[in-house]
């Protein structure tokens, strides 16, 4: 959104929000399994969110799933869209 010029047109400001939130509502549903991937005739994917915590020389010390979690992305988003926090 700051990158909008701001003498663009009201509508085009709309129109640019509209679609940012489109995006990002899909892929807060998609991070969170609502809809099965097909990938091929017998398998499906999953994306997933993680945290992955290093120590000083790189090696893994713990891994926390962020998603699919149920519903947690979503509301989140819903909220920072709700409270117009685009930027």
């Amino acid at each position: 959104m700051a990158k909008i010029p701001a003498d663009a047109a009201p509508e085009t400001k709309t129109a640019v929000e509209a679609a940012l939130d489109l995006a990002l509502h899909n892929l807060m549903d998609m991070l969170e399994g609502f809809w099965r991937l097909e990938s091929g005739p017998s398998h499906s994917v999953e994306y997933a969110l993680q945290v992955r915590v290093r120590d000083g020389s790189g090696a893994p010390v713990e891994t926390i799933s962020l998603s699919p979690s149920k519903l947690v992305l979503p509301i989140a988003y819903w909220r920072w869209a709700r409270d117009r926090e685009f930027r």
